[in-house]
């Protein structure tokens, strides 16, 4: 275990902090973004079903009346019931989303679409600044991360460079 943890485990940090680090500067082209907010689709309607994915899930889907299935892929569970407890069927919803990516899940009858931004009669429940503002926060953490992990590893191996077969 000392060998895998002297020689490997610093180089496998390095390469983990290089991949985050990348991906936090180049991600958008390799990884799925956030559409702008001209690119989504409007739609409104009357809620027919509310569901979440678990309990605990993060995810709540719905479906409007005579229209098509949507699904929020939140960040946190208690979004997650805010917004399932927000979405009654008395109310008219409006939604912003995204129709260029579907999300077919196994064993489901429905497509559901993304959405980014949720209006209950009149007032913003969630909107898309909320949604971008997340995901930079997230980034940020990736970023950290990945800075971490290559400061830790080049610590790491010159601390213990004697002892490694790497030496220069």
């Amino acid at each position: 275990m000392g060998t895998f943890r002297n020689k490997f485990l610093p180089l496998i940090a390095f390469i983990a902090g290089i991949f985050l680090i990348v991906t936090y500067f180049f991600g958008e082209q390799f990884l799925t973004s956030i559409p702008k907010k001209s690119e989504l689709t409007k739609s409104a309607g009357q809620i027919e079903w509310v569901k979440r994915a678990s309990k605990n899930g993060r995810d709540v889907r719905f479906k409007l009346k005579n229209k098509e299935a949507f699904v929020h892929n939140g960040f946190g569970r208690t979004l997650a019931e805010e917004l399932y407890n927000s979405l009654t069927t008395e109310y008219i919803v409006e939604v912003l989303a995204d129709h260029s990516q579907p999300q077919k899940p196994m064993m489901h009858k429905f497509t559901y679409y993304p959405v980014y931004e949720i209006v209950i009669n009149g007032k913003k429940i969630y909107a898309y600044e909320s949604e971008i503002a997340t995901i930079k926060r997230a980034s940020i953490v990736v970023l950290l991360v990945g800075i971490f992990f290559v400061i830790y590893s080049v610590w790491y191996y010159r601390k213990h460079k004697k002892r490694l077969w790497f030496k220069t």
